[in-house]
């Protein structure tokens, strides 16, 4: 995947073809993908694709950005960071309906279980339990605040946001630090949403991160993750370092994070 990412400034059109590609590679079965991970880091490699696609894409005069799929979505903007109070993004799915289920067009359908992004600025805190839209189920929430840049930020800089629908593009390949005593045992069980920045970086005296997510099972355990591609020699790894798992029940997990990063919280089930 990242052989195409040279073409997708000329060819806007080549973003879609790409996330849409990451969405159904997301559903190979999870051996072919550990080996693909462990023999070429395939899987690192089209995560850091995903994460960097919109970079090239959004300027001046193009400043948002967003993307869609059954198993991936992204926003990305073009941001002044002296200007940013906070944004909140929510990525969600339409509800399924069960009742009417057969008479449902098979395209219709697929649009409905899409992944989409609302995203609202100011530092709303949103419970994945009381979100607002109708007939929507919340997977996975991010709120930065609007101390995130230093004083002396840049006048311009790029925010991105992707939120994958489980964690079957990071692996368990190790922890770079240890995740607890039954950390062999623990794996992805939430969606796994990202933030990165281009062009600018955090401040170190900024208010937390939070970061609500559903669990995708049943699980006990839980541990807040971080995930960076930069460990065990870019395999990339889950860490604890950076963050804090603060409330978790049996639906719904909820962390606060003092850095930018794939989030996920590992349970076992």
């Amino acid at each position: 995947m990242e052989k195409f990412m040279d073409y997708v400034k000329q060819l806007r059109e080549l973003s879609e073809v790409l996330v849409e590609m990451g969405s159904n590679v997301m559903q190979v079965d999870d051996r072919i993908l550990s080996l693909a991970q462990r023999e070429k880091r395939a899987c690192s490699s089209i995560v850091y694709s995903l994460e960097t696609l919109a970079w090239p894409q959004l300027h001046s005069h193009a400043q948002d950005f967003s993307m869609v799929s059954r198993n991936i979505v992204m926003e990305a903007h073009f941001i002044r960071p002296a200007h940013f109070t906070g944004i909140t993004c929510t990525a969600y799915q339409r509800r399924e309906d069960l009742t009417g289920s057969a008479g449902t067009d098979a395209s219709e359908s697929t649009h409905e279980q899409q992944l989409r992004f609302r995203c609202s600025t100011g530092s709303h805190n949103t419970s994945l339990n009381n979100f607002p839209l109708k007939n929507s189920v919340a997977l996975a929430s991010v709120t930065l605040p609007a101390t995130l840049f230093p004083p002396d930020a840049p006048a311009d800089c790029k925010l991105q946001f992707v939120a994958f629908r489980t964690g079957r593009f990071f692996p368990l390949s190790g922890n770079s630090s240890n995740a607890g005593e039954h950390s062999r045992r623990r794996s992805v069980n939430t969606p796994v949403i990202f933030v990165g920045l281009d062009g600018c970086s955090t401040w170190n005296h900024s208010d937390p991160i939070w970061v609500s997510l559903r669990h995708l099972s049943p699980g006990t355990d839980a541990v807040a993750a971080q995930w960076s591609l930069r460990a065990l020699e870019k395999q990339g790894s889950w860490s604890q370092e950076g963050c804090q798992l603060v409330h978790s029940d049996g639906s719904t997990s909820t962390m606060r994070c003092s850095l930018l990063s794939n989030y996920a919280v590992l349970q076992v089930w």
